[in-house]
C-alpha cells in the first residue's frame, strides 16, 4: 500500500543550514527527504565521473599512443559531465540551502577544472595527430623527441670516429 504524499511524515523545518558531507544527506526545509537522498546519490555519481575522467586524463597524458577506446570513453565522460554541469547550474538557481549551494559550487568548480584539463589534452592531441592533406610532418611529442635524440647520438658518435 502506497500512502499519498500528504500522509508521509514531513521533517520539521530547520532554522540553520546543515553543512554535512554529501554522503550524510541534508535535512533542509523545502526539500523532501526522498529528493535529498536522490540528489546526494546524483552528486556522488558526478564526483565519481569527475574522478574517473581525471584518472583517465592522467593515464593518457603519460602514454604517447592512446587507445581509441580510451579516447572514446574520455569523450563520452566529457559529454556526460557537461550535461551534469548544466543541470547543476540550473539547480543552483533554485536552491536556497547554504550547505547545498556550497556543495554544488564546489563540484561545479571541480568539473570546470576537469574540463580545462580535457580541452588542453584534446588540443595537444590534435596538434600531434597524423599529417593532414598537405602532407606536412607530424609534430613529435616530448617522449618521441627524446627517443629520436637517443637514437641519433650513437650514430653521430660513430660518424665522428
Amino acid at each position: 500500500v502506497i500512502d499519498p504524499p500528504d500522509a508521509r511524515p514531513q521533517p520539521p523545518p530547520v532554522s540553520q543550514p546543515v553543512t554535512t558531507a554529501p554522503t550524510t544527506g541534508y535535512h533542509a526545509s523545502g526539500i523532501s527527504n526522498a529528493d535529498l537522498q536522490r540528489l546526494n546519490k546524483e552528486l556522488l555519481v558526478v564526483r565519481g565521473n569527475d574522478g574517473v575522467m581525471n584518472d583517465i586524463l592522467t593515464d593518457l597524458q603519460q602514454n604517447s599512443q592512446p587507445k581509441a577506446d580510451e579516447l572514446q570513453l574520455l569523450r563520452d565522460l566529457n559529454s556526460t559531465c557537461k550535461e551534469m554541469h548544466r543541470r547543476m547550474m540550473e539547480l543552483l538557481e533554485q536552491v536556497e540551502e547554504e550547505g547545498l549551494v556550497c556543495q554544488l559550487l564546489d563540484l561545479i568548480d571541480k568539473l570546470n577544472n576537469t574540463f580545462i584539463r580535457y580541452e588542453r589534452y584534446e588540443r595537444n592531441l590534435t596538434m600531434s595527430s597524423p599529417p593532414d592533406a598537405t602532407g606536412g610532418p607530424m609534430p613529435l611529442n616530448t617522449r618521441e623527441q627524446q627517443q629520436l635524440q637517443q637514437q641519433q647520438q650513437p650514430q653521430q658518435q660513430q660518424q665522428q670516429q
